[in-house]
């Protein structure tokens, strides 16, 4: 694939071992990174990965590879949806008038027994037609009849469009009479909420020829961490193996699906017979709160969808997200708050132009900027940052009509705050398997004599040796509610 008219060879790729004559087909190396090096120097230098991100906040740590859970507390503030009413010992619907009129009893029937004898109930016009619970009992399977009247002191009763099937209904408040009263309402119990997710586990591994031990690079490869340049060969046979372990396990962690049934169940199997479970990303667990499509984006389709997880929600001191998007995303986004900003006033920001030096002039300038953060009405406030997965041009391959690939314009919101006074979000790993790397040494290794009296430990009798990567991890997402995912439209399933 030729990429500039001046280019002289083009990239090869291959997978498996390398040989001897394959040597001079690849490029250069870098130097042998692990673990967060890896992981900081690749954010460095193709932007920030979802693992970089949750490198920040503490990971959970399990004694076991067996399926954890979480709970989250579910809340005692519920709507619940009317089956039936009837008055005067006929159905009521949205024709009937004056429903519990000169304070007559009417009955109103729920799926569970939620409300109380003296509870306040309320539905949609909840100030203008409250009703008082007076009597309940059980009439079906699932079937609470409930014995109510207006809690009003107008005579006129409660259109029946107010008391279809459907409606929703909550709780306002338990009057009692001032004078000896003798009954209260009692509390409502919600139990908490389980969750259950599981570990993915990824195994990487590189054989290489003990003949490539002493290899050379042709040229000193630049050292991304500073220092002497690198001419080892194994070092780029290293970076390559720690490169693609990071970029799958990331995708594992974002991408992955769970492969599991109800009952924790995988069917399928290794080479060794056993099971291969995969654990839910986070995009997985995402979807199951608030997805949206957008054919056009706008400031106000993001103030909008932000608002959705605020309010009632979230207090003002709470409400600052981040927003994962791709190269596009974060262009389109500056371009929307750049519109805004437009309206405004005609200067944004002296420090928008600067001076630079030229040979073209003596006074030359250079001028632009990029918006990357915005203020919300409400004190919500969002900060963009670009995730080199999105722009991914292998992995994503549906275009967008703007140009680029469609997963570059999606956004993904996350609560940057705590659930429960824990991270909303968190790796999780197995204790001890977090990172395992491990050698096989053969006849030679990077660790062997190359000649001597001094016998070389051997593994197997194979002249080569075999570099192995392994992690056991999972993610954790206490409350999908306080995430959301703007997506185009060109994606939508």
């Amino acid at each position: 694939m030729n990429v500039s008219p001046f280019q002289v060879v083009d990239a090869k790729g291959m997978a498996g071992l390398v040989r001897d004559t394959h040597f001079h087909a690849l490029y250069e190396t870098t130097p042998q990174f692990a673990g967060k090096v890896m992981n900081k120097m690749l954010s460095n230098t193709y932007g920030n990965n979802i693992e970089a991100y949750l490198d920040k906040l503490p990971s959970e740590t399990f004694e076991y590879d067996d399926d954890y859970f979480w709970k989250l507390q579910g809340d005692h503030n519920r709507n619940i949806p009317l089956i039936s009413a009837s008055w005067k010992g006929s159905a009521v619907t949205a024709n009937t008038a004056g429903v519990g009129a000169n304070r007559g009893q009417f009955q109103l029937v729920f799926p569970e027994k939620w409300f109380d004898e003296g509870h306040i109930i309320v539905g949609e016009k909840n100030e203008i037609y409250p009703i008082y619970v007076e009597a309940i009992e059980k009439t079906g399977q699932e079937e609470w009849t409930y014995h109510c009247v207006s809690a009003l002191a107008s005579p006129d009763g409660i259109p029946g469009e107010e008391l279809v099937s459907g409606k929703l209904f909550s709780i306002e408040f338990s009057p009692v009479e001032s004078t000896m009263s003798i009954r209260g309402t009692g509390i409502r119990r919600t139990t908490p909420i389980e969750f259950r997710n599981g570990f993915t586990t990824v195994r990487k591994e590189n054989t290489i020829p003990g003949n490539m031990k002493s290899r050379k690079l042709a040229t000193g490869f630049p050292n991304p961490n500073g220092g002497k340049p690198i001419v080892s060969w194994i070092e780029y046979e290293d970076f390559i193996l720690e490169y693609e372990f990071m970029e799958e396990k990331v995708r594992g962690m974002y991408y992955g699906r769970t492969n599991r049934d109800a009952q924790g169940r995988s069917y399928m199997l290794g080479p060794s017979q056993n099971e291969i479970k995969i654990g839910a990303g986070l995009r997985e667990m995402m979807e199951m709160a608030n997805t949206f499509y957008y054919s056009t984006f706008s400031l106000k389709t993001l103030e909008d969808a932000l608002l959705t997880l605020c309010e009632g929600k979230l207090g003002r001191d709470q409400r600052v997200f981040m927003i994962r998007t791709g190269e596009r995303g974060a262009k389109q986004f500056s371009e929307q708050a750049r519109a805004e900003a437009t309206a405004w006033t005609p200067i944004f920001d002296q420090t928008s132009i600067r001076k630079v030096a030229s040979n073209l002039h003596s006074q030359a300038r250079t001028g632009g900027f990029q918006f990357t953060e915005w203020e919300f009405s409400n004190s919500i406030r969002v900060i963009i940052e670009v995730d080199s997965s999105y722009s991914d041009q292998v992995r994503n391959k549906i275009p967008h009509p703007d140009g680029g690939k469609a997963e570059s314009y999606r956004y993904d919101i996350f609560d940057i705050g705590t659930v429960q006074g824990l991270p909303n979000m968190q790796k999780a790993y197995v204790k001890g398997s977090e990172y395992i790397r491990g050698i096989e040494e053969g006849l030679r290794s990077p660790f062997s004599a190359d000649s001597g009296t001094n016998y070389n430990k051997m593994a197997n009798r194979k002249d080569a040796w075999t570099l192995t990567l392994f992690s056991q991890f999972g993610v954790i997402l206490r409350d999908a509610e306080h995430t959301m995912s703007l997506i185009p439209n060109v994606l939508a399933a």
